[in-house]
């Protein structure tokens, strides 16, 4: 199984003795605003119960906290048991929606609404769940921003998957990337107005029906 996150495997984390030592699962995940993470077991902890290890040893611990690897700066993920599904949300207070959806880097730009979407034929949302793609397939998306004070308030929009090199040429440094999505930029929208929109959409929706 491949290495599913962007720092180094040797990255020094912080980790509990009680998942170390006691068995506990990891419940609580932080990826602080200095791009450090840290796991716990969702107890109560004394500053004696923390313990250094690389982040490779953490993943070889629990696997599945690889399904939120994309987690941006600023956020932390909490779940009630190993086989929940995982709650993201903001140092803020903001909840990355209860909608399940796939990461991307709005960085990693094809053309005007494109963007890169996966190197691999599957990919884990938000909820951890393996998506695999198919042509023109409706996804929704999410990506790290922030608000005009620097704090995380993420991008999500509305996207349809398409193989790469679907409507201009793969650029050369992207050759190993296998699928791009193209972005309904009318839908992108910061997380924190996220149900207003949803409110006026629908609105717009229930006009066009009568």
């Amino acid at each position: 199984m491949a290495f599913p996150f962007k720092d180094s495997p040797d990255t020094a984390t912080i980790i509990c003795r009680h998942i170390v030592h006691g068995g506990a699962a990891i419940l609580y995940v932080s990826h602080d605003e200095d791009g450090a993470w840290q796991f716990m077991c969702g107890g109560t902890h004394e500053t004696e119960d923390a313990m250094v290890v690389s982040l490779k040893e953490a993943y070889d611990i629990d696997h599945s906290i690889g399904n939120i690897a994309d987690m941006p700066c600023g956020y932390y993920a909490e779940r009630k048991t190993q086989d929940s599904d995982w709650v993201i949300r903001s140092n803020e207070g903001l909840i990355l929606t209860d909608e399940a959806r796939i990461y991307i880097d709005l960085n990693e730009r094809v053309d005007e609404d494109i963007f890169l979407l996966s190197k691999d034929d599957a990919k884990r949302d938000s909820k951890g769940n393996l998506i695999t793609f198919r042509e023109n397939m409706p996804i929704l998306i999410w990506s790290d921003d922030g608000d005009g004070y620097g704090n995380p308030d993420m991008l999500l929009a509305d996207a349809v998957a398409i193989k790469a090199g679907t409507g201009c040429p793969i650029p050369k440094s992207w050759l190993h990337v296998k699928w791009w999505c193209k972005v309904d930029m009318s839908t992108m929208v910061h997380e924190s107005e996220y149900e207003a929109f949803k409110a006026r959409r629908q609105e717009h929706w229930n006009r066009q029906d009568q």
